[in-house]
């Protein structure tokens, strides 16, 4: 990618989208291999490269937003981090649409990135925004829908929630007989 990323810059500039999108790759292989200071620098040169009048779909921005607002909460950067992670899901609901399983996706990253920083309030909005939309446009049959209410049962325990806890782990208890059976190991 840092090949990709001088032959780009010194055929178009840096002011490209091809430039741009070089310096996303190279800073989600920093991200990917625990280099967090490494992938900020390339993320945050990213979006800040960015005009408005470069042709980027609403796609191109969420996925920018979002790997340079994950890159500001892995350095530390709480706030501002979790600006761009909410920006990345605006573009994501606009592109994708408000009943979609990506515009999903990207609730339930804010809901874990405030979930993580001890945000357990908020985290407990995004994770019932999710839930609710998961429930809305899938079968609630299904292990992932399990496995994201377990993950909001872990906030709300924090919360001392274990009323609700309890109710919940009842149903996720019914859907996991109806999917598997009373014989299955995860029954």
């Amino acid at each position: 990618h840092k090949r990709a990323y001088s032959i780009r810059r010194n055929l178009f500039g840096e002011q490209n989208i091809d430039s741009i999108f070089s310096l996303y790759n190279i800073g989600n292989v920093y991200a990917d291999t625990k280099r967090y200071a490494q992938a900020l620098l390339h993320h945050q040169k990213a979006v800040e490269t960015m005009t408005d009048d470069m042709p980027f779909t609403k796609e191109d921005k969420a996925d920018l937003y979002g790997a340079y607002g994950s890159s500001l909460i892995r350095n530390n950067k709480f706030k501002e981090g979790m600006d761009y992670l909410t920006k990345s899901a605006e573009y994501t609901k606009e592109f994708a649409g408000e009943n979609s399983f990506v515009y999903m996706s990207a609730l339930l990253k804010i809901a874990r990135a405030y979930e993580k920083s001890e945000c357990y309030k908020e985290s407990r909005v995004f994770y019932e925004k999710a839930i609710d939309l998961r429930s809305r446009i899938m079968d609630k049959k299904h292990f992932d829908y399990v496995y994201t209410l377990n993950m909001y049962c872990g906030v709300l325990e924090k919360l001392c929630e274990f009323e609700k806890i309890i109710e919940i782990q009842r149903d996720c208890q019914k859907f996991i007989e109806e999917l598997t059976g009373k014989e299955h190991i995860l029954y």
